[in-house]
């Protein structure tokens, strides 16, 4: 049983696919540690968490429809938190406050370092799918199925007013929303994920792939 946990952190092949996936693994790893020095354990439920330790795992592996499915479940979010932060920076204001946590009076800088990983996780994990040269849109389904549990999760074990992965609220508040009955407002999310972040990020890989004539 410990023999084929480890062969998960074994390449399949050395090269820089592999190189990017030890990236992933080490800087979700360090992200952990400092999440619940300053924090606790149930902000590792972010999707954004998530995604970057089964992306690193899957670059290891060469599965590459476990990387295509981070990517679409997390692309469009990521790209709205980077246009966010740069509005803000540039403007004042932005599109819905998602990156302002990082301007918090006495939040720790290794926390905010910890939140490159917005930056470089969309490009880097692009940049591997190109290379592995293999699209699905199958990936989407199976995507689905891994956010319906992701979130059920989160929604039965986590504080609402924390709002972790927005099953409690909606994603321009760190609160709980008082509109909708939870359980309604939570089935809303769900499912909206599909037109906000799933098909999206399908459509990304999918011209990115034609692009470079690959399917």
């Amino acid at each position: 049983m410990l023999h084929r946990l480890l062969n998960i952190f074994i390449p399949k092949k050395w090269d820089a696919l592999a190189w990017i996936g030890y990236f992933f693994i080490l800087f979700w790893a360090v992200d952990v540690v400092v999440t619940l020095l300053y924090t606790d354990a149930v902000n590792l439920m972010y999707l954004c968490r998530i995604v970057l330790l089964l992306t690193g795992i899957g670059l290891l592996r060469r599965n590459w429809k476990l990387v295509s499915m981070q990517f679409v479940l997390v692309a469009t979010y990521q790209l709205w938190w980077m246009l966010d932060l740069l509005l803000y920076l540039a403007f004042g204001f932005g599109l819905s406050g998602n990156s302002l946590y990082l301007f918090e009076e006495g939040r720790p800088f290794i926390r905010n370092l910890l939140s490159l990983s917005h930056v470089f996780f969309v490009p880097l994990t692009l940049y591997c799918i190109l290379r592995i040269r293999k699209f699905s849109w199958d990936v989407g389904i199976w995507a689905f199925f891994e956010s319906v549990l992701v979130f059920t999760i989160t929604y039965l074990v986590s504080p609402p007013e924390k709002n972790i992965n927005f099953v409690h609220g909606f994603f321009w508040v760190k609160a709980e929303q008082t509109i909708y009955d939870p359980f309604v407002f939570f089935l809303l999310v769900v499912f909206g994920h599909i037109w906000t972040s799933i098909i999206p990020g399908l459509l990304i890989l999918y011209l990115s792939h034609r692009n470079r004539n690959q399917i």
